[in-house]
């Protein structure tokens, strides 16, 4: 199985609860032979390794806006995601389940963890 997690800033960045969600469940999903794949704040991120303790690593970028930076990774995120064959995707963060249409539309297993 091949999952990938959208809505945090990254892995192994951990800032807030979204981050730590992500640290502690990533690595644990690796553990169970679950192939995990977490999409990354590109400009938060000096080195950018492709894989950090079995979790493979995206890094995309985002419009350098308060308000419209989640939003436009996450989109640029979910369109990539949808172009990878991915059996799921796990969003963190309510405000992306805006993009559930997409992943409907896509016949793409989605969950929101809030």
């Amino acid at each position: 199985m091949k999952i990938a997690i959208i809505g945090s800033r990254g892995y192994p960045y951990v800032y807030s609860g979204y981050e730590t969600f992500v640290s502690e469940v990533a690595p644990r999903l690796v553990k169970m032979n679950i192939e995990v794949h977490v999409y990354c704040h590109k400009q938060l991120f000096d080195s950018r390794p492709a894989e950090v303790n079995g979790v493979k690593l995206h890094y995309l970028p985002v419009v350098k806006s308060k308000s419209l930076a989640q939003w436009s990774n996450s989109l640029l995120c979910t369109m990539h995601a949808l172009s990878k064959g991915y059996d799921a995707i796990l969003y963190v963060n309510s405000a992306n389940g805006i993009f559930g249409p997409l992943t409907r539309l896509f016949r793409k297993k989605t969950a929101i963890n809030l």
